[in-house]
């Protein structure tokens, strides 16, 4: 205890306590061990409460002496308890410097019930403000979700709104173009005419081998433009019909098989799913491209490998051609038409100004539009 209280007065300027005051450690610690059972515990002495403690000591050991207090004893040289008496100028001064509103030491237990119930009472209240601080905090997380969803709410109905606005503005629209789509009609423009300069020659080459003519070569190879052209055609439309039709079956009556539908049901495409399957095919339609090949027969047994990638190559691209929205269009010149500078053809291998065999198709963006890539023409 009486290292505890050491720790407790470290400052020497703010203890009371000095030579002449307390003669030695030993009185410090039987003043202590008699009174110190509250340091710590119950309060925390002052300089001015541990001191009259001393000097309470001191009195109650000189009552207890009585005449056999040794005055010949000077105060310096320890004893029990104060061996001296201290001077009436000394107990003046330590009364003068008592404060007037200094509490009594009767009165610290009626000033520590006091704080008690005023600390009960502040206890009391953070109880209720943390109890309602989380009832705030579970509104606002509640607040917070019910934003939360409603912004995500938002954000789709924006994107939807959005993806109409752009089949609106794109359906039908050439002049609008996905620019992250490959086969884009700009794209495919470059890879038609690269495939003239490449897989045309080689497979020019393939049939110059068997010993025909140029005229006879250029016209086969225009003949099996034109087919496969006209095939992808054909096969874009029966596909799209039969979208359309199987969509109707299913919407009509979708807990019905097909095969018991009525007829009516079967054949009558719905109004405003024409854009949609358009849609479709274009974005789906590379799915189909394997099969139109396989029965268009790209590649026939004992053919040159350069006409069949030739054949393989072109067929792809005119398949993509055809599924765009609107359908891109290859322009065949007829034998006797005239060719000019500004025109859709060039002359193929001479010069002349008409055409004898459409040698090459020039590519439009649509019926009726733009030249996306100028064609070929032998002429007379």
């Amino acid at each position: 205890q009486f290292l505890h209280f050491k720790r407790l007065t470290k400052d020497t300027k703010q203890t009371a306590f000095k030579s002449n005051m307390v003669e030695s450690s030993k009185n410090l610690y039987r003043i202590l061990q008699r009174f110190g059972g509250e340091i710590g515990q119950e309060r925390v002495w002052s300089n001015y409460m541990l001191l009259l403690k001393c000097y309470e000591f001191r009195n109650e050991n000189q009552t207890d002496q009585g005449a056999r207090k040794t005055q010949n004893t000077p105060a310096s040289n320890g004893g029990p308890g104060f061996a001296g008496r201290v001077s009436p100028l000394k107990q003046q001064h330590f009364q003068n410097t008592i404060p007037q509103d200094h509490p009594k030491p009767s009165d610290w237990k009626h000033i520590q019930e006091s704080y008690e119930e005023k600390i009960q009472s502040y206890e009391e209240k953070i109880r209720k403000l943390n109890k309602e601080n989380n009832v705030l905090m579970s509104e606002t997380a509640d607040q917070r979700n019910q934003l939360e969803e409603k912004e995500k709410r938002i954000e789709e109905l924006t994107t939807r709104l959005s993806r109409i606005a752009s089949q609106q503005l794109t359906q039908g629209n050439p002049n609008i173009t996905d620019l992250s789509d490959g086969n884009r009609p700009t794209k495919l423009g470059e890879r038609f005419s690269q495939v003239y300069d490449d897989q045309w020659s080689e497979a020019f080459e393939a049939l110059k081998v068997k010993g025909k003519q140029e005229k006879e070569i250029v016209t086969e190879l225009s003949d099996n433009v034109q087919s496969i052209y006209k095939f992808m055609q054909k096969s874009v439309g029966e596909l799209m019909q039969k979208l359309a039709s199987e969509t109707s079956k299913v919407i009509m009556c979708p807990f019905q098989s097909t095969s018991l539908q009525p007829a009516s049901h079967r054949e009558v495409p719905l109004n405003g799913t024409e854009g949609i399957i358009r849609d479709l095919v274009k974005t789906q339609g590379h799915h189909a491209l394997k099969s139109v090949q396989e029965k268009l027969g790209v590649t026939k047994r004992g053919e040159d490998k350069r006409i069949e990638k030739y054949n393989e190559i072109l067929s792809e691209l005119i398949w993509y051609m055809v599924i765009q929205d609107p359908p891109m269009v290859l322009k065949f010149i007829k034998n006797g038409e005239k060719m000019d500078k500004e025109g859709s053809f060039k002359p193929y291998s001479k010069t002349g100004s008409v055409a004898e065999v459409c040698v090459w198709p020039a590519l439009l963006l649509h019926e009726g539009g733009p030249l996306i890539a100028k064609g070929f023409a032998l002429p007379q």
